[in-house]
């Protein structure tokens, strides 16, 4: 599985970006027409490292976007609504 950094500014982007670079995992990639699926992370660190790992040792042809929640844990439930109707323009279904 590869990663699409949905901000790429955000400290979980440079986190997996550096994370990538170091162990040369080559899971994240900038251009996609389509992505696979959406991650909302909810945490911090200790997810950016345990997605690089999870995504490199899943080695498929899927692309997903990945993507950080201003609210932690089951807040971000309360976002969904917001979240789902942009991002399910750009998430391919036909897989």
């Amino acid at each position: 599985m590869k990663l699409h950094l949905l901000n790429p500014t955000s400290g979980l982007a440079i986190n997996i970006a550096r994370i990538s670079r170091k162990l040369k995992l080559n899971i994240v990639v900038t251009e996609v027409e389509k992505l696979d699926g959406l991650i909302i992370v909810t945490s911090g660190t200790p997810d950016d490292i345990v997605l690089s790992m999870v995504c490199y040792h899943s080695n498929g042809d899927k692309v997903v976007g990945i993507i950080k929640s201003p609210k932690t844990r089951f807040g971000v439930v309360d976002i969904l609504p917001t979240v789902y109707p942009i991002f399910s323009k750009i998430i391919n279904y036909n897989n």
